[in-house]
């Protein structure tokens, strides 16, 4: 959020991060199968960095360069794995099943309060259940464990490679 409030700042333009919606419209590019290229995970190598396409040289997982992969139909690169990404959303096993009984709408919030923010998109470390378009984890505890601040901060994660965020641009309306 301080990097959105910076980039804002610096451009003239709104910035933050996308909503847990917003990311799996993005990601999904207008398809509704379980990945954007379609339902088979045989393809995900050719899209996706992965466990099980993701080894250096040395047999360790990691991340890799952006963009190196295929994009997805939008033209947006890393859509699944590479690293986790977070949304501005706070963490509900139930957020969408109540915003659809309740009231549904085109962007649909997830709790306004939390304890852990929505991460998606999958990692460099996981399998393709993982990488599906509508899969969503959560930050955990241990991700800060290392953080030396007191109190701990939410986002001191500098030695965790699994995640990372992109930004969302607002677009004003005349």
């Amino acid at each position: 959020m301080t990097y959105c409030k910076w980039l804002s700042q610096k451009t003239g333009h709104r910035y933050r991060l996308p909503t847990e919606a917003e990311w799996e419209y993005a990601c999904r590019a207008g398809t509704t199968t379980r990945y954007f290229f379609g339902d088979d995970p045989a393809k995900l190598g050719v899209y996706a960095w992965f466990a099980g396409n993701s080894e250096d040289d040395n047999g360790e997982l990691m991340p890799r360069e952006v963009a190196r992969k295929r994009p997805n139909p939008w033209g947006l690169y890393d859509m699944l794995g590479n690293v986790r990404e977070w949304v501005l959303d706070f963490y509900s096993p139930t957020a969408y099943a109540e915003n659809a009984r309740s009231k549904p709408c085109l962007n649909p919030r997830g709790p306004a309060k939390g304890k852990y923010h929505v991460a998606r998109g999958g990692d460099y470390d996981g399998e393709h259940e993982d990488l599906r378009c509508a899969a969503r984890t959560h930050e955990e505890a241990w991700w800060a464990f290392e953080d030396p601040q007191e109190p701990k901060s939410r986002w001191y994660l500098p030695r965790r490679t699994f995640i990372g965020f992109r930004v969302a641009r607002e677009i004003e309306t005349k």
